[in-house]
Formats: structure tokens, C-alpha cells, sequence
């Protein structure tokens, strides 16, 4: 056998005598691109946040006053479906500071909201 690394490929195990690019690097590459996402969405962490189980009958002005007391909001918007512009029960609300959208959270989540239990979390990116 010759001298190289050993990496899982499929069902086998295989040699692998070329380096990848991340082999200077002390992190294993899953743990590499682990620790690029925590730091991307430390950098990002609370300016917005997902609240979803909102009632059929909850209005974006709602939303807006509902998180109002944590600090300025720069946007609260519900998604609505494109037929028949119903809220699909859930929505966004921006901050303009972090500190602000964590008490936000902490004080919302779980909370029984026009007879709901609504749940708050800080929003993902999606990347398209």
C-alpha cells in the first residue's frame, strides 16, 4: 500500500495520495465549514427573527406593536398566500439592534399571543 491519507468514499475506504487544499488546516474540512457558519450567523445573530403559530388574524401593524416594547422595529411583515392574501401564519420582524431582537426573543418565545402559542426564533438565510 502506498503512503497517503484515508478517506471515505461511498462504501469503501480509499488512499488518497494528492492534498486538499484544507490539510494545512487543523480542523477536520466538516469541521471547517461548521465553524465558517457560526461565525457567519454570529456576525448576524438576532437583527431578525422568525415568529411562527400566529393567528389567521394577525396584521402586520399587530406584529409591529406586539414587538415594539423590545426596542425600535425597522419591519414586521406576515407572509401571506398570493391567491387569496390570507396570513400563512407566520411572519419576520427586523430590529435594529441586536440586543434589542434578544430580549425580543427571550420574552416572546412561548408566549400565548390572540389565544396562540407562538414560538420566536432568530430567522435563517437562505441561499438561492
Amino acid at each position: 500500500m502506498s503512503r497517503g491519507t484515508t478517506q471515505y468514499q461511498g462504501s469503501a475506504f480509499k488512499n488518497v495520495k494528492e492534498r486538499s487544499p484544507l490539510s494545512s488546516c487543523q480542523l477536520a474540512p466538516h469541521q471547517f465549514v461548521w465553524t465558517v457558519k457560526k461565525k457567519k450567523m454570529a456576525q448576524r445573530i438576532g437583527l431578525q427573527l422568525f415568529v411562527s403559530r400566529l393567528s389567521s388574524y394577525t396584521t402586520n401593524h399587530e406584529l409591529k406593536r406586539l414587538f415594539s416594547p423590545f426596542g425600535a422595529v425597522s419591519e414586521a411583515r406576515l407572509v401571506v398566500e398570493s391567491k387569496t392574501l390570507r396570513p400563512k401564519g407566520f411572519g419576520f420582524v427586523t430590529f435594529e439592534s441586536e440586543a434589542d431582537a434578544h430580549k425580543a426573543l427571550k420574552a416572546m418565545n412561548g408566549r400565548i399571543v390572540n389565544g396562540r402559542l407562538i414560538f420566536v426564533e432568530v430567522a435563517k438565510d437562505t441561499e438561492r
